[in-house]
This record gives C-alpha cells, sequence and structure tokens, in this order.
C-alpha cells in the first residue's frame, strides 16, 4: 500500500499513526460495527472473522507482519465487514480515519497515492473471494460436452 511512497511521504505516514501493542486473543473490533481506523501488523498475528451464524464465527484470513486491514473504513461510513482478532500478541499501527482526512486535505499526491495502494489491495481481495466462491458453486457439478 504504501510502497511507491517517497520516503518524505512515508515520514508524513508513519508521524500520524500510533503504535499499539495488543495480547493474544484481544478482539480488535466485530463485524457490523462501526469503523475508523486502518491497522498495519508490525508483528504478530491477527485473525479475520465472518460471521457465519448468530454466535459463531470462521476465520476468513490470517494476517502477518506487513499486512494491513480495516481499509475499507477509511473509504466508506458502513459497517466492518469482518472483525478482527489478535491470534498471537501483536504490535499494530493505527492511521485513525481523521488522520487520514488531515492528509487528505493537506497533501492530495500523497493521498492519491496511498488510496491508489488501497483500491489495488481491494480488487486483489475481490478477485480472490470471486475465486473462491467460483471454486464452491462448482463444486460437484460436471458439465456436459
Amino acid at each position: 500500500m504504501f510502497s511507491g511512497l517517497t520516503d518524505s511521504e512515508a515520514r508524513i505516514i508513519a508521524e500520524s499513526m500510533r503504535e499499539v501493542n495488543h495480547p493474544a486473543d484481544t478482539l480488535l473490533f466485530e463485524e457490523n460495527t462501526e469503523g475508523s481506523s486502518l491497522y498495519i501488523i508490525n508483528s504478530g498475528e491477527i485473525e479475520i472473522l465472518k460471521r457465519i451464524i448468530e454466535g459463531k464465527s470462521k476465520i476468513v484470513a490470517v494476517l502477518k507482519s506487513g499486512d494491513f486491514f480495516g481499509e475499507m473504513s477509511l473509504i466508506d461510513n458502513s459497517p466492518r465487514s469482518a472483525g478482527a482478532r489478535v491470534a498471537k500478541d501483536s504490535i499494530i499501527y493505527e492511521l485513525r480515519k481523521e488522520d487520514f482526512e488531515n492528509i487528505l486535505n493537506n497533501n492530495r499526491d500523497l493521498a492519491l497515492k496511498v488510496m491508489r495502494g488501497i483500491v489495488s489491495t481491494l480488487c486483489q481481495r475481490l478477485r480472490s473471494t470471486t475465486d473462491q466462491i467460483k471454486d464452491k458453486v462448482m463444486w460437484g457439478f460436471t458439465f456436459k460436452k
């Protein structure tokens, strides 16, 4: 997401983030709650959870150092599409929506680069999800020639 940034641009982002330590089994946020931050994993492991039935969730992804999540909350005002739980003690960098909007208003070139990175990642994740759905739907079907 930040790969195209110059050192000075990366510094602007870094200065806007806060570092937070989370022990294992900490619930960072639940599905369908208001989102207001993007998270970048410095160390540790985060599980992304999707509710399948009331009271039951399924782990849909395990994220590690260098991965980020919660990016949609910087773009829209919709509730979280999934939950996130700390699987292993983690150090996470948090970028709050208001800080991102501050960057957007004060440095449009930097904000555009970051938004392109976010959109690129969202596209990759959507393609992966689409492939997974296709595989599940196609499983068990046979085609006649």
